[in-house]
């Protein structure tokens, strides 16, 4: 990982009036890792196994390295008229990329990734080839290097295609491009941010009451689109959509990402693929009211907001041509969020308090717009709806702390689009989900106390259950066959949100000294994790002739509870803080300004625990012919394992 950051920032004070110009940014560029399958994992002998990378030339070199660089504009006023008023306005620009890169092919070369699965033995296994098994795993186990990026052999099967021509380049009659045609390429699956933001709030108390009002407007477009970043030694790419069905053969349009510049041949730094932009503008006014009595504390709040979302085609596919370039029809959402509290002091120390809302949410653009990269199709998604409920008890004494908080939210139609390449209809695939609902609660406790003279004992805990509620509709639809437009009902109903650990607790030990320095202790537990499950496993199609409540079908059909015995790490942190008079001069017989020297460092995963999965996704992909749920298993990614980090700070 490589990144450094910059920050600026200019105020002027005037009387009543505050004006502050802020600027920064961090470019970064991180290699990537991807989750892995059990089989990977195990064939590699670590947790850790990162299929991205390989060596070129003695180098490791990674095939999936992100950029991000965005800077920050901010320009902010804030005014005082008057002692209890208070207005404060901010205006924002950002602009920048993020940038992905992967590897592009055609479709008459094999998969390069170490990891897929028809290059790993159990696909010759599966297929009862047990002679081609044996020899695959034993080419992995002799040879570890398999297991990684092969750069030499991409560069050596462009290197040695034959030279070719590409005749009417871009449409234009007579031109011509000869050289090697590249079968691989790297490209930057690239994003181009555009925001501006406008801020006003405006605050005001009279009395025992705290006023506040604000008003919003947001605005982002984002240009998406692919970009060559290496030809791997060949001379040109041409821009087709290999991956497309029979029909192109008798209508070559549809081979074309753009039939505006048909035949179009790239070179490093161009853009290829697709092209189009989504655009999103947003307002929102809000207010709220805080009173504070003797007893009782309370407030309530409010939200209206109003969101435009439209798409921005600058391709003319030859899959859709008539709904793939322009601008899309405007998809408008006006929503609003209510909210209110009451807390009531029983004393000084003893407090119970309630909270409560409810929201709607306008989808979000991807989750709108079905297969962007090709056409303007947006799904009928309506505004989420979010109602929430939580209440508690709080104990502040001096040296004790404890707050109990019970919890409820329930979530409606919510929405998402899951992108994959589908084995059936041979394409890049949109599986857009509706009517997603689900509940959340539970309970968190925790509490800190002074135990004697400067040590301190904390505890957390957090319980909760976190399931979906009902059983969601689905849409598929593929890239490069438009007329694809499957719907079928997800039976999603009692499956648990993913990833999330439904009971987490925290023991905590702290020392601080009164000579200036402190050291802590923390033990973790987690428990009932669960995998990401696929939707495409949950429909009739996938459990079709099975026998109901065989084992073949709860396969298929039961979510995977990972790390069953739950999980614990420790953690340590610790630290010592200098202060250095005798560096500055004396006024008036006094040090002018203190400084202070601080190093602190931590220990996180201090047991090297590397057996924790902190996440699995079953495969969106399935074998609908044997319906054998595990040709394409599940993937994980694993904590860290024993990690620090130590820093130096000098302040004055």
């Amino acid at each position: 990982m490589q990144s450094i950051s910059y920050f600026l920032s200019v105020q002027k004070m005037f009387k009543k009036h505050n004006l502050a110009l802020t600027v920064f940014g961090a470019p970064t560029k991180q290699g990537k890792a991807s989750a892995a399958t059990k089989e990977a994992y195990d064939l590699a002998g670590s947790n850790y196994y990162n299929p991205n990378w390989g060596y070129q030339n003695g180098k490791v070199r990674n095939s999936r390295v992100e950029y991000r660089h965005q800077p920050t504009i901010i320009l902010t006023h804030e005014a005082k008229p008057k002692e209890n008023m208070n207005l404060t306005t901010a205006v924002g620009y950002s602009f920048g990329e993020r940038s992905v890169s992967s590897i592009d092919r055609n479709t008459n070369v094999e998969d390069p990734r170490p990891d897929y699965y028809k290059n790993l033995p159990s696909y010759f296994n599966d297929s009862n080839d047990v002679e081609r098994y044996n020899n695959v795993l034993n080419q992995f186990q002799n040879n570890p290097q398999m297991l990684q990026f092969d750069w030499n052999k991409l560069y050596e099967r462009n290197f040695n295609s034959d030279d070719s021509t590409v005749n009417n380049v871009d449409g234009i009659a007579g031109k011509t491009v000869t050289g090697k045609n590249a079968v691989y390429i790297v490209g930057d699956n690239t994003q181009y941010y555009h925001r501006f933001n406008f801020n006003a709030v405006y605050n005001v108390a009279v009395k025992k009451f705290d006023i506040s009002a604000g008003l919003t407007y947001q605005f982002q477009k984002v240009n998406n689109y692919k970009r060559v970043k290496d030809l791997l030694g060949a001379d040109y790419y041409l821009d087709i959509n290999s991956f497309s069905d029979d029909s192109a053969q008798t209508n070559t349009d549809f081979t074309q990402p753009n039939l505006n510049q048909p035949n179009h041949v790239v070179y490093v730094g161009d853009k290829y693929g697709y092209n189009y932009a989504s655009v999103v503008h947003k307002t929102s006014f809000w207010g709220q009211v805080n009173h504070h009595l003797k007893h009782i504390d309370w407030f309530a709040a409010f939200e209206f907001s109003n969101t435009l979302q439209y798409r921005v085609g600058y391709y003319k596919n030859g899959f859709t041509p008539n709904e793939s370039e322009g601008k899309s029809k405007t998809y408008s959402y006006n929503n609003f969020a209510v909210k209110a509290g009451l807390t009531y002091k029983i004393t000084g120390r003893h407090y119970v308090y309630v909270n409560g809302s409810y929201q709607t949410k306008a989808p979000f653009w991807d989750n709108l717009f079905i297969s962007p990269r090709t056409r303007h199709l947006a799904n009928n998604v309506v505004s989420e709806k979010i109602g929430s409920f939580e209440g508690g008890y709080v104990l502040n004494a001096p040296k004790f702390k404890a707050r109990v908080t019970g919890y409820y939210t329930d979530f409606k139609d919510g929405s998402n689009v899951l992108v994959y390449f589908d084995d059936d209809f041979f394409g890049l695939a949109s599986y857009t989900l509706t009517n997603i609902d689900r509940v959340h609660y539970g309970g968190e406790l925790g509490f800190s106390a002074d135990i004697y003279k400067g040590l301190s004992l904390s505890l957390a805990a957090s319980v909760g259950k976190f399931y979906y509620t009902s059983r969601q509709n689905s849409q598929l639809t593929i890239d490069n066959q438009p007329n694809v437009n499957l719907q079928e009902v997800v039976y999603s109903k009692d499956f648990y949100v993913p990833n999330i650990p439904q009971q987490a607790y925290s023991l905590g030990l702290f020392y601080r000294s009164k000579k200036y320095w402190y050291l802590g202790a923390t033990v973790n537990f987690f428990d009932r994790f669960y995998t990401e499950m696929a939707p495409t496993h949950r429909t009739e199609r996938a459990t079709d002739q099975v026998p109901y409540q065989s084992q073949q079908w709860n396969n298929i059909i039961q979510q995977e509870r990972y790390n069953k015995k739950g999980q614990w790490t420790l953690d340590m942190s610790g630290g010592y803080s200098w202060r250095l008079q005798s560096t500055f001069k004396k006024m008036n017989g006094k040090y002018a300004r203190n400084a202070y020297l601080v190093i602190n460092a931590g220990i996180s995963n201090l047991t090297n625990n590397t057996k924790f999965i902190v996440s699995g996704r079953e495969q969106l992909r399935f074998d609908y012919l044997e319906k054998d749920a595990n040709k394409f298993p599940t993937k994980y990614s694993y904590a860290f394992g024993i990690n620090f980090f130590a820093n130096l700070t000098f302040r004055f």
